[in-house]
């Protein structure tokens, strides 16, 4: 296997991670929301 095909491989299980990191925090956020505005009604 040539480095080039791996590293290619590793840069996008790399930009998977960050997406997923990214929507866990924005899911976390509106759970918060939901939470409060449950909370308040």
């Amino acid at each position: 296997m040539n480095t080039v095909g791996r590293c290619s491989t590793i840069g996008i299980a790399r930009a998977r991670a960050a997406v997923t990191m990214v929507n866990m925090a924005y899911n976390m956020k509106r759970w918060c929301w939901l939470d409060r505005q449950a909370a308040i009604a």
